[in-house]
């Protein structure tokens, strides 16, 4: 990622390099908040099933 960052700055600015790597990492973070999970988890209980 370093590398490909450098070479985007060495060719553009360094600006640009940063927003390549903002980019990516907002990628990641939306990924990680948009994503539905794999297995539900049984701990966390819903308001229904607490006030029974």
């Amino acid at each position: 990622m370093q590398i490909l960052i450098g070479a985007i700055s060495d060719l553009i600015s360094l600006k640009v390099g940063m927003l390549f790597l903002f980019v990516t990492m907002s990628y990641i973070l939306s990924m990680s908040y948009w994503a539905k999970p794999m297995v539900n988890n049984a701990t966390i209980k819903s308001i229904k099933d607490i006030f029974k």
